[in-house]
């Protein structure tokens, strides 16, 4: 630990990574004489980026991401399975901020999910807060918070990010009890921010989900009408990761 009284009271400022800078580049004997002017200006933009990066940091694992290093950049649109032209208005914040949805459709093994996370983190990237969840998952919590009673702490949990991803919808039981809590999440997330359903099933399919229909009704008419919808199509990538592996 440096001993010099600068890089002290900037520590005691909790400016911490401007006094790592200063260590690096004004202490080391190597480094070249910067002068006074680019010294506190390369600490400070230091120091910004750092806390710039733990934010993004602190937004990905805070949202609990299935895959947590899928990339926007990492796409492969030469397999054909997607365009760049199906995603670009979700690379823009105007969706989240209009409160829109979007729903990513396809067959199992179709890079569903990933997309999802990847999307998501581009959103975190971005500074919003996104928060993501498997809808059996998301289910088997309303239930235990209806049994313990902490339902109204659920739904608030839902309901103040930027983005909520529900993943793989349709898998899991709807059971009646559920069905109105989801609603209101998704009533509650609509006026909040912005919505990404992935699902096995066409949206056709999604109202037979549903035991009642007219919570049905109430749900999808939150969801599709003002959803972007997008199809991955293809061979499963799992299997062509096993093929690839054997």
């Amino acid at each position: 630990m440096s001993n010099n009284p600068i890089v002290t009271k900037l520590k005691q400022l909790k400016l911490s990574h401007a006094a790592n800078y200063y260590e690096t580049h004004y202490l080391t004997p190597s480094n070249p004489q910067i002068s006074t002017v680019q010294l506190i200006d390369g600490m400070l933009e230091y120091e910004i980026n750092k806390r710039h990066n733990n934010h993004i940091d602190k937004l990905v694992k805070n949202a609990k991401f299935r895959y947590n290093k899928a990339r926007i950049e990492d796409i492969d649109y030469s397999s054909k399975r997607l365009s760049p032209d199906s995603i670009s208005h979700l690379l823009e914040d105007e969706w989240l901020d209009r409160h829109r949805s979007a729903i990513i459709m396809g067959a199992t093994g179709t890079g569903k999910t990933w997309l999802a996370c990847a999307l998501g983190i581009h959103a975190c990237r971005n500074l919003r807060k996104v928060l993501f969840v498997q809808a059996a998952d998301l289910y088997e919590d309303i239930i235990l918070s209806i049994a313990d009673g902490s339902i109204a702490k659920t739904k608030q949990k839902y309901c103040k990010v930027d983005l909520l991803i529900i993943d793989d919808f349709g898998i899991g039981e709807l059971l009646p009890q559920i069905c109105p809590v989801l609603l209101d999440i998704i009533d509650k997330q609509s006026t909040v921010g912005g919505l990404l359903i992935t699902s096995q099933f066409p949206i056709e399919r999604w109202h037979g989900l549903f035991p009642e229909a007219t919570i049905a009704d109430a749900v999808l008419d939150r969801i599709v009408h003002r959803a972007y919808p997008i199809t991955l199509t293809g061979e499963s990538m799992r299997k062509k990761l096993a093929h690839v592996i054997n």
